[in-house]
């Protein structure tokens, strides 16, 4: 089951909060894009809020993208010829491995 968006938001909001991954980026990037003289905070929360901008711009379209992509794949014939199409994959890396392991 879906979740409502202000749900989902929020869910994701806390994971990238939380995350510790973003701070050390941060730590670890953003000192180098600090000019001389200049305001510390004001820059980082400059570079920070770009970004979040570029972030939320990548992450739109991939929800965008996501949704449509959902949309074919869900198609009963789409969805037929894909787990015919793994199956098979999946029976010829096992003959594969049954043969290496045979021979070898």
């Amino acid at each position: 089951m879906p979740l409502a968006p202000p749900r989902a938001f929020r869910q994701g909001l806390l994971s990238c909060l939380l995350n510790p991954k973003v701070g050390i980026f941060f730590v670890a990037v953003v000192p180098q894009f600090l000019p001389e003289g200049h305001s510390v905070l004001g820059t980082t929360l400059l570079l920070g809020a770009v970004d979040t901008m570029i972030a939320a711009g990548w992450l739109l379209l991939v929800v965008v993208c996501a949704g449509r992509l959902l949309r074919r794949l869900r198609r009963p014939r789409v969805h037929r010829n894909l787990e015919r199409t793994t199956g098979g994959v999946l029976i010829a890396l096992g003959m594969g491995t049954a043969a290496e392991t045979v021979a070898g």
